[in-house]
């Protein structure tokens, strides 16, 4: 191991600067790069259906319905609430945790779209949100089920500082 104090960084050039680089993986030679299978536009219709989910999400979270918040999960969802509460595995927890929430009181969430692109088969959806003086960002992840779309992953981050 190299110490690097401030003012190191010649010496840690000079140390490296004949190291061969490790040689990729035999998958990742002909692999399409990433930047492939980036961010591409959502068919207007796919846009829509997500549209009228997140709607009645809210719809479901205003009525403090934690069932049918819950329901718009996949049963094996992961949602990540950065530090407040941890990661919820399951739609059931997730479905507890809803229920949890509500009996709290909470005032209502207020969300904001940002950006709508679809990866593969699946869309992400990053929106910001807030909540009295509180606010964050959330990005949601949806797959195909059935004939529905549903969350599979959402990560909300929270600033935890009132704006």
């Amino acid at each position: 191991m190299i110490d690097t104090r401030e003012g190191d960084a010649r010496k840690v050039r000079m140390l490296t600067w004949n190291m061969t680089p490790v040689p990729p993986a035999p998958a990742q030679m002909n692999a399409v790069s990433g930047s492939a299978q980036e961010q591409k536009p959502v068919e207007p219709q796919v846009h829509r259906q997500i549209d009228f989910l997140g709607m009645k999400l809210r719809v479901a979270m205003h009525k403090h319905d934690a069932a049918a918040a819950a329901g718009f999960y996949t049963l094996n969802a992961l949602k990540i609430l950065d530090s407040t509460v941890g990661m919820l595995s399951g739609q059931d927890t997730i479905e507890k945790d809803f229920a949890a929430y509500f009996a709290s009181g909470p005032s209502e969430v207020v969300g904001e779209p940002v950006q709508m692109y679809a990866v593969g088969n699946e869309i992400v959806d990053i929106s910001e949100w807030s909540r009295g003086l509180y606010y964050g960002h959330s990005v949601k992840i949806y797959v195909r089920d059935a004939d529905t779309w549903k969350i599979r992953l959402e990560y909300v981050n929270s600033s935890g500082v009132p704006q």
